[in-house]
């Protein structure tokens, strides 16, 4: 072959490698914008980004949260939302306190937009996709984004009855960080009516209505919108609206970073709230409801949308959640025997290879309007190597998707039933390469009792999805005093299938083995007495 030949195909073979290059290259491009290549985060790791994010956020609301409720008991010396009117400063302190937790908004709902249409959560069967982590969240943004709006309406709606002159000096009288943000009274006024300062609305009003000098604050009175009844509104459906995402306090330590002095403030709760109500668990929700109803009692909002009767019957739902919450945080075992509104959920990561989960979140399937719809619960400390490591979380009942998510972002979804007053060992598994990822049916996999004492009888319950009847299950106890048992039952009409286990001595451990036998899906449960 000639050189001239050879060169030639050279040259050809280098045209064929350019253009394959730019191929590539154009193609990990953004599709929307060739100028932006796409995020090339490994999809595991980028969730538990996204998964932190929102854990971040979850905690630092529920601090917000307890300083609300702090200031609506007047530092925990009157009872909540009692008569009381409170101070300037404390009015301050609650517009301040919620209008900071605006600043995620973007993050958050970035993060969890990821996390709910980017990332594949199962790997096998039919569990769908969390729904109630999106909806909690947009629904508490969508709230806090109406405050400030609600809020820059008031101010519009008084000020429209003060003078040109008036409205100078109102605008004179702002903290010196929003007064420049406009060269003059016009411009404020101006970029007020276009909501740019929404974020800051809320404290604005109360600045304008404690104004000597102005008479603002008279004329809200006379137009409705007294101030005292606009913070107990808001600080209401602040609580009322965060409830429906909770975060388990039940921690002494978390990997939450910003959301850390939520413990302690859970803790100060705990000890105060029993010292302003003497039944707190069964009387709260009927005490704040009243409360609440009589503070925005007569209470004309500008926007027409004011149900004093929804807002107090929610906010006394809410704050008894809190509550619940909070009172049981010491040991989430206590709630089952007080025979509270709750189940008691122990997560149980089977996974021995790698790290455990150390962030649970909880969608319940169907939204009552009465209960949490996302509660989110972390792993205090380092224990993967402890048999029974678990993740402590109370469920209200009902069905709820349970997924579990570990350091490197491994994760494993469940679906699973939570009774009242019943503890529940839920089993996991964060081990990308397990059995329980092959073939074509979901596997979840519980036990009750969650913590079996010496001779009591532990039942294990399998169910697939999608939900399919005549399935065989197999299940196979070993325990360490020598016991061992096994046998194969079918799946009945919702998928399930049972398998009881006799109590066993003080300190016997078993391990119980579940496994679909078609396809060799398994998972491992195990438990002390």
């Amino acid at each position: 072959m000639s050189a001239k030949l050879i060169d030639e195909k050279v040259k050809k073979l280098l045209l064929i490698a350019f253009i394959l290059t730019s191929i590539l290259f154009i193609e990990s491009c953004n599709k929307d914008n060739p100028a932006e290549p796409q995020n090339t985060q490994n999809p595991v790791s980028q969730m538990r980004t996204e998964v932190e994010t929102i854990t971040e956020f979850a905690a630092v609301k529920q601090s917000v949260t307890y300083d609300i409720l702090r200031i609506f008991s007047n530092n925990y010396t009157q009872k909540l939302f009692s008569e009381n009117d409170l101070t300037y400063e404390q009015i301050d302190t609650v517009f301040e306190k919620l209008a900071s937790l605006t600043k995620y908004q973007n993050t958050v709902e970035t993060a969890a937009n990821g996390l709910l249409k980017n990332v594949q959560l199962n790997k096998t069967g039919n569990i769908q996709s969390i729904t109630g982590l999106g909806s909690a969240l947009h629904g508490f943004f969508s709230w806090l984004t109406g405050s400030g709006k609600r809020s820059r309406n008031r101010i519009l709606t008084v000020a429209s009855n003060l003078s040109s002159s008036e409205r100078d000096k109102l605008y004179n009288s702002l903290r010196p960080g929003w007064k420049n943000k406009a060269k003059n009274s016009d411009e404020f006024w101006d970029k007020l009516q276009k909501g740019e300062f929404d974020n800051q609305a809320a404290q604005i009003y109360n600045d304008f209505y404690h104004n000597s000098d102005s008479d603002f604050g008279s004329l809200a009175v006379d137009k409705g919108l007294k101030l005292h009844k606009i913070v107990h509104r808001e600080g209401a459906e602040g609580v009322t609206k965060g409830s429906k995402l909770m975060i388990e306090v039940v921690k002494t330590a978390t990997p939450l970073g910003k959301g850390m002095d939520m413990v302690e403030k859970a803790k100060e709760y705990k000890d105060r709230i029993k010292k302003l109500y003497t039944d707190p668990k069964g009387a709260i929700k009927d005490e704040i409801k009243s409360a609440v109803a009589n503070k925005i009692g007569s209470y004309v909002d500008i926007d027409g949308a004011v149900d004093g009767g929804l807002i107090s019957e929610t906010t006394g739902n809410a704050v008894k959640i809190v509550t619940d919450y909070t009172l049981g945080s010491d040991d989430p075992a206590d709630w089952v025997k007080n025979a509270i509104d709750y189940g008691e959920g122990k997560i149980l990561d089977s996974d021995t290879k790698g790290k455990k989960a150390d962030i649970v979140i909880a969608d319940k399937k169907n939204d009552d309007g009465n209960t949490p719809t996302t509660i989110i619960s972390v792993d205090p400390i380092d224990d993967d190597l402890l048999p029974d490591d678990v993740i402590d979380i109370l469920l209200p009942e009902g069905d709820w998707i349970i997924t579990s998510i570990d350091e490197q972002g491994n994760n494993d979804k469940v679906e699973i039933p939570i009774t009242s007053g019943v503890g529940t060992i839920i089993v996991v598994s964060t081990n990308p390469e397990g059995d329980h990822t092959k073939g074509n049916y979901a596997l979840s996999v519980w036990a009750s009792p969650a913590d079996p004492g010496p001779g009591d009888a532990v039942t294990v319950f399998a169910k697939i999805n999608p939900v399919d009847s005549g399935v065989d299950i197999h299940f196979n106890i070993v325990g360490t005093d020598g016991y061992s048992n096994e046998n194969t039952k079918s799946t009945n009409s919702d998928g399930l299938s049972t398998f009881v286990i006799p109590g066993g001595d003080k300190g016997v451990h078993d391990v119980v083995t579940i496994k679909i036998v078609s396809t060799g899906l398994t998972r491992t449960i195990s438990y002390t007495f």
